[in-house]
């Protein structure tokens, strides 16, 4: 599938199905007005919703879940404000980066290191959902870099436990970690 907002994904997936919103939303085993706010793209699923999703239409959690776009390089105005807030209060800003550079991170690192770059990772997340975009310069920029954000986390995640249990035979709690990442 080529790479689209989730939003996009979902209505094709079903559309492909020739399937209405009701029949898509009773097979997934959701309500519709839910399945109708995420064909819209007004929120992201938690991870059991995923795997129900995913179980439905027959696709991969990570198909649905790619990230959409690369972050944007750190530079001025709104999208620097939100970034350097991450930085400045948290030291780092992992959340970031592209999925494929967390990737390729991750595969040098022992255990220790990659479960450590997880909790940062899912501490950037709870610090963004706590940021208020109205508090910076262009409210509506930082609104809308804040959700881009937000949105690198399930995949970066999933791909981190992914690596974690090939190469260490380790399981990260993705279910405790994704169940605020709506």
């Amino acid at each position: 599938m080529m790479q689209s907002s989730l939003a996009e994904r979902l209505r094709v997936l079903r559309a492909r199905r020739g399937l209405g919103l009701v029949e898509a939303a009773e097979g997934i085993g959701i309500d519709r007005q839910t399945l109708r706010r995420l064909e819209r793209g007004d929120g992201h699923p938690y991870f059991p919703t995923l795997r129900k999703i995913s179980a439905f239409y027959g696709v991969p959690v990570e198909e649905l879940i790619v990230a959409e776009e690369e972050p944007a390089p750190l530079g001025e105005g709104p999208l620097r404000s939100v970034r350097a807030e991450l930085l400045d209060a948290l030291g780092h800003e992992y959340i970031a980066l592209p999925v494929k550079t967390n990737m390729r991170d991750a595969e040098g690192m022992s255990l220790g290191e990659l479960l450590i770059r997880v909790g940062y990772i899912a501490a950037e997340r709870d610090y963004l959902i706590s940021l208020k975009p109205s508090e910076f310069e262009d409210p509506r920029a930082a609104k809308a870099e804040i959700r881009r954000l937000r949105r690198n986390f399930l995949p970066t995640i999933m791909e981190l436990a992914e690596i974690a249990k090939r190469k260490h035979g380790a399981e990260v709690p993705v279910d405790q970690l994704t169940a605020k990442a709506s």
